[in-house]
């Protein structure tokens, strides 16, 4: 399959327009293919960036509208030279173009911190056993939550949650409706988190204000910033962004 073709999927893949076999395949493909896994990480990363500074649908579209361009134009241009070959692969030619229009809506944010800027999170990596009754679920979970389908996730995660207590399937449930944007559901999860005492307690004292900082409530997420004691591990980060604010 062509780049082309894998970047027409990978977009169809993020925009959630795929039918269920259709996510099923292209999944199979990301944990198989590195070089596709690849292309997906640079534009997920590249969207997820712009995403989070444009919060308007109008600007979520011109933007759709500028990677498509962008990427009209440039095998357009591969098309023209067949003979030459790029020096960089189609996507890092994508990426720049990003990065521009990202850079043009700084512009109007200067000051203004962005969850986008401070949510960092690892892969999700449950426990599975071969004797586990929900091996199938646990990998369902890991791969839509990895793959950047939070929707998914959220939905395999509650289903873990229900059977178990597993404190970690519970933050990355939270975690998921973060992005999803249930702000009610993923704060009632990591408020149970932060009250408790497992090793997710100043973790989810952290997302509790990135989750505030997402819907702009800026007075609620200044206030959660000032509980991380210093030995936390999202302590500096807590201080940057209290400085930002």
């Amino acid at each position: 399959m062509s780049q082309e073709e894998n970047y027409i999927l990978i977009e169809s893949y993020i925009q959630g327009d795929m039918e269920a076999s259709e996510r099923k395949a292209f999944e199979e493909r990301l944990n198989t293919e590195p070089e596709l896994a690849e292309q997906y990480r640079v534009y997920e990363e590249t969207w997820k960036s712009l995403k989070s500074s444009i919060q308007r649908e109008a600007h979520e579209s011109e933007l759709k509208n500028s990677l498509q361009l962008a990427s009209q134009a440039y095998f357009a241009k591969a098309e023209d030279t067949p003979v030459l070959k790029p020096k960089r692969p189609w996507y890092l030619a994508v990426a720049a173009v990003v990065a521009l229009l990202v850079a043009a809506v700084y512009v109007f944010n200067m000051g203004s911190p962005q969850y986008g800027d401070y949510a960092r999170y690892d892969a999700l990596s449950l426990s599975l056993r071969s004797d586990d009754p929900d091996a199938a679920l646990r990998k369902k979970a890991e791969t839509a939550f990895n793959a950047g389908d939070y929707t998914a996730s959220a939905n395999y995660l509650k289903q873990i949650s229900d059977k178990n207590d597993s404190v970690k399937a519970l933050f990355y449930l939270a975690l998921s409706y973060i992005e999803t944007g249930d702000y009610q559901l993923a704060n009632t999860l990591l408020t149970e988190l932060q009250n408790g005492t497992s090793v997710y307690k100043h973790r989810a004292t952290w997302f509790r204000a990135l989750c505030y900082l997402k819907q702009n409530k800026m007075d609620e997420c200044k206030q959660l910033l000032e509980q991380i004691p210093v030995e936390a591990q999202d302590y500096q980060q807590a201080q940057d962004l209290l400085e930002a604010m």
